[in-house]
């Protein structure tokens, strides 16, 4: 056996092919439902527009509320939001993920983020700083990471 075959058993035996497989699938997987969400997105914000630009703002609103106040919401009407206001949604979004990550971290506000706001697509949208909103977020986690970490210090 050589060293070279030997790696090749020890790749097979513990399944790195596999889970390379398996990652490109979940990326191609995750791609193809940020195409989708950006077509739904425009379809459903354009015709609102049209048909009845002030169901945009109360959407919007109503989005608002739901951050505000962590409770459920579908992810297409956070979608069509975003394409209301990006700006507002950006900010009531990352002001509520700021609010459940601090400490004490509330078990009901975290299960909703986990829930709701984690999984959605939002978070790979560009903002207007030419960023993505997972960066923004990972800001306020590396923020409020460090805070918990020199209260504990400074027991």
């Amino acid at each position: 056996v050589t060293v070279k075959n030997s790696r090749e058993l020890i790749r097979r035996k513990m399944g790195a092919g596999e889970s390379k497989q398996k990652l490109g699938e979940r990326v191609i997987a995750a791609r193809n439902k940020l195409e989708q969400d950006l077509k739904l997105q425009n379809e459903r914000g354009q015709s609102l527009r049209n048909a009845s630009p002030d169901t945009m703002q109360l959407l919007l609103d109503r989005m608002q509320a739901s951050f505000e106040t962590f409770t459920p919401f579908l992810e297409r009407t956070l979608l069509v939001a975003w394409n209301a206001d990006s700006s507002k949604c950006k900010d009531f979004m990352l002001k509520a993920c700021k609010k459940v990550l601090t400490a004490p971290i509330k078990k009901a506000e975290y299960e909703w983020f986990n829930s709701y706001v984690l999984p959605s697509s939002v978070w790979l949208f560009e903002t207007k700083k030419n960023r993505y909103m997972f960066e923004e977020l990972f800001e306020i986690v590396q923020r409020q990471s460090a805070d918990i970490v020199n209260n504990m210090d400074s027991v």
